[in-house]
């Protein structure tokens, strides 16, 4: 029955396979509409989102977002134990849930947070300052439950799909 459940959470994410479904098929078209073009089409994605995946993809995309791993003490002291009690307790509801999900900052005094990839919880140095303990809980809540719905995978390869 979890897996039934697992399977439901993954399939909610259809709107990003039609969209992947109809850039290859555009694509498919581009280079010809042939079987051969189908296999060089489909191999360039399967490349491409396998590659997506990995963990230097995810290190070069934190570099992109200006994100970097807590580094003062007082960032460390203040958001740590807020995170490990969280995704803790989401492990709890969730036994698919990564065990290598880690919280990184982003140096941006709005208040925000975010997740993508497989591994990363990002939340701005702005919600760590202008946020109580129960907020940034609340936020990080909600981007763990991100990763367990795979929504940062869909959106990974919904972008992959997307650039031209």
């Amino acid at each position: 029955m979890e897996n039934r459940e697992n399977w439901k959470e993954i399939l909610s994410n259809y709107p990003y396979a039609i969209w992947v479904v109809f850039y290859a098929c555009l694509f498919w078209l581009i280079f010809g509409a042939n079987l051969h073009s189908f296999f060089v089409v489909l191999i360039i994605y399967v490349v491409c989102m396998v590659l997506a995946c990995t963990p230097p993809a995810e290190w070069i995309y934190r570099k992109i977002q200006g994100v970097r791993p807590l580094a003062t003490q007082k960032e460390k002291e203040r958001l740590l134990p807020l995170f490990e009690e969280v995704y803790e307790q989401a492990q709890e509801v969730d036994e698919n849930l990564s065990k290598n999900i880690g919280l990184y900052i982003q140096d941006s005094m709005e208040i925000n947070a975010f997740a993508f990839g497989r591994h990363t919880v990002v939340i701005t140095k702005g919600s760590m300052e202008l946020l109580n303990d129960d907020e940034i809980k609340g936020l990080l809540a909600h981007e763990l439950g991100h990763h367990s719905h795979y929504d940062t995978m869909a959106l990974l390869f919904a972008y992959i799909n997307s650039m031209d």
